[in-house]
């Protein structure tokens, strides 16, 4: 995205560096906004909860009558990071941080730009080169390390002065509390497990408006509202088909949990976030036939969708020496300044039960299959029983279909009746354990979905539910189940 229409530019930038071993592979970060310095200060629109967004950058209460500043208004964010083909050292990784700064703010005609760091070294770099602009020559030459780095330096300083644009460098803490500093501090982090990888010199910079920057629209499947999916590491996992799982614990699938749930859902098109977390896993386990889960409840998050956005499947990346995880750069939150690495995707051991859930998911396919064929021909044969409860769920006006009144009342469940020999059987379906929650069935109304009851029956004393949604207008279709509460005992019912 190109910077345009601001009539007096400014940034505020944070950089960081990142060295393992030092000296070993390196990258660098940058995080910042750009704010029009033309435009009324005084009130921001882009309150985050801990933080002020100022012309000082952010500033926590603490400090906010301590340090003279002003509120803006940012127009963009900008997020990067750098990967470097040759080892080198965490200072020549700060420096970059620095440089790619300074190179953004004179392509995008900057007036001002504004620069923290946390390296002491950097800043002695620049206030040494300040103090005598253009003059350096001798003092260049008498330095022994980075020399380089620092004729780089003054270079860009001379451009930027040239241009008009005025350059303020100032140090923060490092591994604090401040959202710019730890934000770029984790993308440095990607920057070295890029230089890793693929051992290249790499700049990728992007650019957002700020229009939900820090509460990004996320575009997640209403069918997939679980917190898991599993499935196995060595098949092909570009099918649409997911293996969905509520659970307390995603190292104990198939344990006996009453609380647990679970589903299949088969989109028409796969979804490419989630082929990129499992061949990630499935490149880590290699040819072993392994069971994996992956989160949908994190990849889902505000502050992981804002940088997958942002840099894909760059920000997958591999932990762990003995059990196999997939863990993710999460970055600073609008609630939680600081970062950390969570898994989104792990090895699960021991797979025997999980083995076990994977084939209750077969049961679910199949139901999904005769579902399907019983629609194109009625005269399929099934052994499960398909009873239409749309109704149950959503009205219609002859116009427009919308959630029914009922379901969006406080209640947890909706009681659906079933025939069973003339006898009317009451089974309670769940919302968000038997059936998706009533905020995704709310996501459905345009897609003329349809909800449908499964019974499989088991003698004259027992039955097993599921539930079948479908939207029509997509050919999207999700079947739920319970793990251990979706029976119904029918001595109770006579």
């Amino acid at each position: 995205m190109e910077i345009q229409n601001i009539e007096t530019s400014c940034g505020v930038f944070y950089t960081d560096g990142s060295a393992f071993p030092n000296p070993g592979n390196i990258g660098w970060g940058l995080h910042g906004y750009i704010y029009d310095d033309s435009v009324k200060k005084g009130v921001t629109k882009n309150k985050l909860t801990k933080y002020a967004i100022t012309d000082k950058g952010y500033l926590e209460p603490g400090v906010l009558n301590r340090v003279p500043h002003e509120l803006v208004n940012p127009v963009y964010y900008v997020d990067g990071y750098g990967s470097f083909e040759s080892e080198s050292t965490n200072n020549v990784a700060e420096i970059l941080g620095l440089v790619n700064a300074l190179i953004f703010s004179v392509k995008n005609m900057l007036n001002k730009t504004t620069v923290y760091t946390d390296s002491t070294y950097v800043l002695h770099i620049v206030n040494t080169l300040q103090d005598s602009l253009g003059d350096n020559q001798q003092l260049i030459s008498n330095v022994s390390k980075n020399r380089e780095y620092w004729k780089l330096i003054e270079k860009l300083l001379i451009e930027c002065k040239e241009s008009g644009m005025e350059v303020v460098t100032l140090k923060v803490a490092a591994h604090s509390t401040n959202i710019g500093n730890n934000i770029a501090d984790r993308l440095a982090f990607l920057g070295r497990e890029k230089s890793i990888q693929t051992d290249k010199d790499d700049v990728v910079i992007k650019v957002s408006k700020n229009t939900g920057y820090w509460k990004p629209k996320i575009e997640r499947h209403p069918l997939l509202q679980f917190k898991q999916i599993f499935y196995h590491t060595n098949v092909a996992n570009n099918l649409p088909i997911y293996n969905v799982i509520n659970y307390s614990e995603e190292n104990e699938i198939g344990k006996r949990d009453m609380a647990g749930s679970y589903g299949v859902v088969v989109l028409k098109e796969g979804l490419k976030e989630l082929t990129q977390v499992a061949e990630t896993m499935s490149k880590i386990t290699g040819n072993l036939s392994t069971i994996a889960t992956t989160r949908l409840d994190v990849l889902y998050s505000p502050n992981v969708y804002r940088l997958y956005n942002n840099f894909g499947e760059d920000i997958f990346h591999v932990k762990g020496k003995h059990r196999k995880f997939v863990t993710i750069l999460e970055s600073a939150t609008v609630d939680e300044p600081s970062v950390s690495d969570t898994i989104i995707a792990n090895e699960v051991t021991p797979p025997g039960r999980a083995s076990k859930a994977l084939e209750n998911c077969g049961l679910l396919k199949q139901f999904i299959s005769d579902y399907v064929k019983i629609k194109e021909n009625p005269q399929h044969k099934s052994y499960a029983e398909f009873v239409d409860v749309t109704l149950n769920f959503f009205i219609s006006d002859g116009k427009k279909t919308v959630l029914s009144p009922n379901i969006l009342s406080t209640n947890k469940e909706e009681t659906v009746e079933y025939d069973f020999n003339g006898m009317k059987v009451k089974i309670p379906l769940l919302f968000g354990k038997d059936i998706i929650t009533r905020n995704s069935l709310k996501k459905l109304e345009k897609l003329d979905t349809k909800v449908t009851l499964v019974v499989l029956r088991n003698g004259d004393l027992k039955l097993d539910y599921f539930t079948i949604i479908e939207c029509c207008k997509t050919g999207d279709i999700g079947c739920y189940a319970s793990w251990y509460s979706n029976k119904i005992f029918l001595k109770g019912q006579i």
